[in-house]
């Protein structure tokens, strides 16, 4: 499996996600949002979409969907956590699902996100809200060591880790792969296939 930013690739998976989750979709996706495609072979079987970016708060909503099960590998989640945290300074993911995405269920919790459910939002159904923050991801053994150590260079500068500015969404998919703090991870659009802890 690669991933990849490139601006045409990403346009079919967004698509490919907005058709996938429809009525489920909790937020726009609009200009500001940026995907990340999934590829096997030569064929874009889906994406994952970082939307509704709240630079004051530094929150970050993202949404994913494949034609067919969704690949939750080591790989797909270390770039789904990573991206946003090292290049864009978030400090908190969200995702939002449904009752019955069991499969969802399973995973997040054993990859450091923290549940909340809040009722009657989903058509009287409840909304599970799930939030992953830095600091949380860089506990769990999933996390790559690049991120990590970035991490910890941070945590060693308590200034540094909690007033750093947040960086803004650029305009296109592929802006952010020139910034200086990724160190040139995310340009080479091959990832891990290695199973997720929950796979």
């Amino acid at each position: 499996m690669r991933i990849s930013f490139d601006h045409e690739v990403t346009l079919v998976a967004r698509k490919i996600v907005e058709r996938q989750l429809m009525s489920d979709l909790p937020g726009p996706i609009d200009d500001r949002s940026q995907t990340m495609a999934l590829i096997v072979g030569n064929e874009v079987i889906g994406g994952v979409v970082w939307h509704n970016w709240h630079p004051i708060w530094r929150v970050i909503e993202i949404s994913c969907a494949t034609i067919g099960p969704f690949p939750w590998t080591r790989g797909v989640m270390q770039a789904m956590a990573e991206v946003p945290f090292m290049c864009w300074n978030v400090r908190s993911i969200v995702m939002r699902t449904s009752e019955d995405n069991e499969r969802v269920h399973r995973l997040l919790p054993r990859v450091g996100f923290e549940l909340s459910i809040v009722p009657y939002i989903r058509d009287g159904e409840p909304e599970y809200v799930y939030v992953l923050t830095d600091e949380a991801w860089a506990r769990q053994r999933i996390a790559s060591d690049q991120f990590k150590q970035w991490f910890g260079t941070l945590r060693n500068n308590e200034n540094q880790l909690y007033n750093r500015k947040p960086a803004p969404l650029p305009e296109g998919n592929t802006a952010f792969l020139n910034r200086e703090n990724d160190n040139g991870r995310w340009r080479q659009g091959i990832i891990s296939s290695s199973p997720s802890p929950s796979s």
